[in-house]
């Protein structure tokens, strides 16, 4: 059996996913609500890579989590960040029995100057 986090177990899981190429902003998602840059920067530190340069936080369209944009100053950084972070375990902050998995994948967002 594999891991549950595999986005390709088989071919109606693997239609699901938009694959995209590489960029400097990173999609997150399932994170706790209400979490903050200093929580997700510690997520960052912890794995002993680069943080993004910026982080914007989606308005919650739910109670039960969170998500945003991470951006990176290079494309190099947000890929390292994706392969050390990925599937990162978050505690629960209301107690919960079991944690958070954050999950990242590149974005197709494109930053308006």
């Amino acid at each position: 059996m594999g891991s549950r986090n595999n986005r390709f177990m088989n071919a109606e899981q693997a239609s699901k996913n938009r694959i995209q190429p590489p960029t400097k902003i990173l999609h997150f998602f399932n994170t706790p609500p209400g979490m903050k840059e200093e929580q997700l920067f510690k997520v960052f530190d912890e794995a002993a890579v680069r943080k993004p340069a910026s982080v914007k936080f989606f308005e919650s369209k739910s109670e039960r989590s969170s998500s945003g944009l991470l951006e990176f100053k290079e494309v190099d950084d947000a890929l390292n960040a994706l392969v050390a972070v990925n599937h990162a375990s978050i505690p629960n902050p209301a107690g919960g029995k079991f944690p958070y998995i954050m999950k990242l994948c590149f974005s197709t967002y494109k930053k308006r100057d």
